[in-house]
């Protein structure tokens, strides 16, 4: 994994006089981690968990750290040296909260993406031969744009590299998904729709899916503010993976729902929504690795949640539960589920 770092300066919000010289640290699959020196006499009191962080690269590019705990502190006589670790990290604006954010557009690359679309330039067989010349024919595929809803739509880009390495010379095709909203979004729901499209991708493959790359264009919420690029790095991001290409291992994919793709999304963007804590349970055993009794507990509260938001049970509590249970299937188990209300009841007593 390359591992990419910015050297700039550091200061808080609060006292933006007293800045400090540090690296910023952009590892994937890894929170973003700054380390810097600091003078024992400039006064820096090395909060544990301050909110925000700004900084500035060797360019003077605006950097943000939102969400940090400190990592380490180890002080001398005369110096400290500082590592914090943060849950967000932005580059291309300066922000104090997520919430600053308006958003307009995002472009997002992600895994799998490619060979789930299944879309090629690449015209008829991939390399035409004769005895004499070999010819490749490619033509960059059209976008596909669809409207989850007003004010809101995706688009579905595939975009070719070339390269030339005197003797060896080719075109590989990548794709990224570009969502636009004139009007801004919040952050929170971009979050949302990143992590929901992630989720149809893992449907689709059965393999964890995480972004590799997110970018976008922040709408300005004062009136003297400007329109600003920036890119968005978390420890969610991680390295591009080798796309799956064989049809025969994808449970579904692109072209099975492209006609509809639009409401396809609008749907499950409301469903992932409406059963959040069960698709929350089910990922963890996804995500991490789990020993069985773990997983098995997750995948049950999965199923619990999930049957609870569909039967609009959810809200019923710990008796009535343990009794629609005993009623359904304690003629398969005669004395069982009378024990086991028993027992339900002198919990609830005691």
């Amino acid at each position: 994994m390359d591992k990419r770092e910015i050297q700039g300066t550091w200061w808080f919000p609060q006292d933006a006089t007293k800045r400090w010289i540090g690296r910023l640290s952009l590892p994937k699959a890894e929170s973003p981690r700054l380390n810097f020196i600091v003078p024992n006499d400039a006064g820096f009191a090395a909060p544990p968990y301050p909110s925000v962080l700004l900084g500035e690269d060797e360019h003077a590019q605006p950097v943000s750290l939102l969400r940090l705990g400190r990592e380490s502190l180890r002080e001398t006589s005369t110096l400290s040296e500082v590592s914090y670790q943060a849950g967000h990290a932005f580059t291309g604006v300066h922000i104090h909260d997520t919430a600053d954010l308006l958003i307009t557009t995002i472009d997002l690359y992600i895994q799998q993406l490619v060979g789930w679309v299944r879309r090629t330039g690449f015209e008829g067989s991939v390399i035409q031969s004769t005895a004499d010349e070999t010819t490749l024919h490619y033509r960059t595929p059209p976008d596909l744009r669809f409207n989850l809803r007003e004010g809101l739509s995706l688009e579905l880009v595939t975009f070719p590299t070339n390269w030339d390495h005197g003797r060896e010379q080719g075109i590989r095709e990548d794709g990224y998904i570009y969502l636009d909203a004139p009007a801004g979004i919040r952050f929170q729901e971009t979050h949302n729709l990143i992590n929901s499209l992630a989720q149809i991708l893992h449907f689709a493959t059965l393999r964890p899916i995480y972004p590799i790359q997110v970018k976008g264009t922040s709408a300005p919420i004062r009136q003297d503010a400007k329109s600003k690029r920036f890119e968005w790095i978390s420890g969610w991001m991680h390295d591009d993976v080798k796309s799956e290409i064989d049809p025969d291992r994808w449970v579904f994919q692109f072209p099975d729902v492209q006609n509809d793709f639009g409401a396809f999304c609008s749907r499950w963007f409301h469903a992932s929504s409406t059963y959040q804590e069960a698709l929350s349970s089910y990922f963890t055993t996804v995500h991490h690795p789990l020993p069985d009794s773990v997983q098995h507990l997750c995948l049950t509260q999965a199923l619990e949640a999930y049957h609870g938001v569909k039967n609009a049970a959810h809200h019923n509590d710990f008796e009535l539960k343990i009794r629609e249970l005993a009623q359904a299937h304690r003629r398969n188990l005669p004395g069982f589920f009378d024990s086991i209300i028993g027992v339900s009841q002198q919990i609830l007593t005691d």
